[in-house]
């Protein structure tokens, strides 16, 4: 009976977080996607101006380029990961702030402001545990 020990580097689990990002590149790209193809018929459903959806939809398409780069690298870049996390802390805040400050929202604007709000809270936080989880494999 042979015995072959060789040393390996230790493993990380990155799937779970992986999985997070393919489903933030979906939503992202999507939401991004129908901004900007759809900013005439929103404005009026949500109450907010044409060039703020134009923005926000060329931003969102912007962040799902980043979103596949990060997810594609091999290994993933913890330094880019932080990046999109940060990006979704700033939407839930600017997000918020929206509903909160925002006078010019319509009913539907605002409950879908909330709703991304959440959304993208749900996101950071599965984004929090997938690195946590990363860590704690490589430990």
């Amino acid at each position: 009976m042979n015995l072959t020990i060789t040393a390996s580097e230790p493993r990380t689990s990155d799937s779970f977080l992986r999985t997070v990002l393919r489903a933030d590149i979906v939503a992202t790209g999507v939401n991004g996607l129908v901004y900007v193809a759809a900013a005439v018929p929103l404005s009026t459903l949500f109450g907010s101006s044409v060039p703020l959806l134009l923005v926000l939809g060329t931003i969102l398409l912007a962040v799902t380029v980043l979103l596949i780069i990060t997810q594609r690298g091999r290994p993933l870049s913890l330094p880019l990961v932080g990046t999109l996390m940060a990006i979704n802390a700033i939407w839930v805040i600017g997000s918020i702030a929206t509903a909160v400050f925002a006078d010019w929202l319509t009913p539907i604007g605002l409950g879908w402001t909330i709703a991304q709000a959440v959304f993208v809270l749900t996101v950071l936080i599965a984004e929090i545990v997938g690195v946590r989880r990363m860590r704690i494999t490589a430990a």
